[in-house]
């Protein structure tokens, strides 16, 4: 898996690179779960569709499952993904398989026990696909050359097309609770080298802001990593404690200056 650049945004640097990083998803993932007891067994990956809210992992564990598959993998969003662009993925991929056919060699012959299917591809947000760009997926996912992974935070019964969804698994992710929110901001202080300056009430705001949204925490924290940064570089000596009342304020103001942004960005 590709390593993070240094400068990259803190939700990415922290990315999960094992399946026991991932935080909050337990239930999904634990030996008796349907997707743990696949990766327990080593099967084949099937098609799925990976449901849940924003922030609760859905890409982090698309790739841990490519990673998993040892197969090639690519990424296509539906907001800007056509049809055109889904059968350059799709040709790719029969390049692939007919590459691997040519080569019984492939990998120096040795197998790591894991499975190793086909051509993975990542959808995010695959509910914006429209009525044909679903229907194109039908006959690549029926004969096993593209093993689709589908991201939505829509219900796949109502905003997928039913032919697409009777060829995928469904698995429902959920919002991170307390106590994985929690783990994750440890994590990353870590990761900044310092432990925020939050009074525990100003802590437990930070978290119930994010609402269960690993990548609103993170970016959270680093907003405020930024401002603690900037006043010491301006020579304080003491870094006082962010009081509850501090980070509600700095949050309100974080929020309406991008509200602002998004209002120029539109006119």
């Amino acid at each position: 898996m590709i390593r993070p650049l240094p400068d990259a945004p803190l939700a990415e640097r922290l990315r999960p690179q094992e399946f026991r990083h991932l935080l909050g998803q337990e239930a999904l993932l634990a030996d008796d779960a349907p997707l743990g007891r696949l990766l327990f067994e080593q099967a084949p990956l099937p098609s799925m569709i990976l449901w849940g809210p924003p922030g609760c992992g859905k890409t982090s564990l698309a790739k841990l499952l490519a990673q998993y598959q040892q197969a090639p993998f690519d990424t296509l969003s539906a907001v800007f993904g056509s049809v055109a662009e889904l059968r350059r993925v799709f040709q790719r991929a029969e390049e692939e398989r007919l590459k691997g056919r040519l080569d019984p060699q492939k990998n120096n012959g040795k197998s790591s026990g894991k499975s190793s299917g086909g051509f993975v591809l990542f959808v995010d947000e695959i509910h914006h696909f429209t009525r044909a760009q679903q229907e194109a997926f039908l006959p690549v996912v029926e004969s096993g050359l593209i093993t689709l992974i589908g991201a939505t935070t829509e219900n796949p019964s109502f905003a997928l097309r039913a032919a697409l969804v009777s060829r995928c698994r469904v698995f429902v992710m959920t919002a991170l609770d307390e106590t994985a929110l929690a783990r994750l901001l440890s994590s990353s202080e870590e990761a900044l080298g310092f432990q925020l300056p939050l009074t525990e009430g100003a802590r437990q705001r930070l978290l119930e802001n994010a609402d269960g949204d690993a990548r609103a925490l993170l970016n959270g924290v680093e907003a405020l990593s930024q401002v603690v940064r900037g006043r010491g570089r301006r020579g304080r000596r003491k870094q006082p404690c962010w009081t509850r009342r501090d980070w509600r304020s700095f949050y309100r103001s974080d929020c309406l200056c991008m509200t602002r942004r998004r209002r120029r960005t539109t006119i």
